[in-house]
């Protein structure tokens, strides 16, 4: 959820999206990812992007401790799911050249 909020695009007016179900968690995110990452590196968990579309925002995560902003996220995300044994999230996200793309988590 932190990443949603820290890398959504503001001058979107679109809402973060959560849905909760007994097997999975989606949280959609418009317009879904800068378009430095793809979706191969997405489903490979290796993303390394340095654009940052918010960087206050980032900064402000970082205080509460709720991000670290060292790409260090993917790691932490696979090693809870493990810890929990949960399956490996997997990601959706449309063509980011569409002004109504977005990425889903679940």
């Amino acid at each position: 959820m932190s990443n949603a909020v820290y890398h959504r695009a503001y001058d979107e007016r679109e809402l973060i999206g959560v849905r909760v179900e007994n097997d999975r968690i989606e949280i959609v995110s418009f317009p879904g990812p800068d378009r430095s990452v793809t979706i191969e590196g997405l489903k490979s968990y290796r993303v390394s992007n340095r654009r940052y579309r918010n960087r206050r925002i980032g900064d402000f995560l970082k205080e509460l401790h709720l991000t670290e902003g060292r790409n260090t996220g993917f790691k932490k995300i696979l090693d809870a799911l493990e810890a929990n044994s949960s399956p490996k999230p997997e990601f959706e996200t449309e063509s980011c050249d569409d002004a109504d793309s977005a990425c889903r988590m679940s």
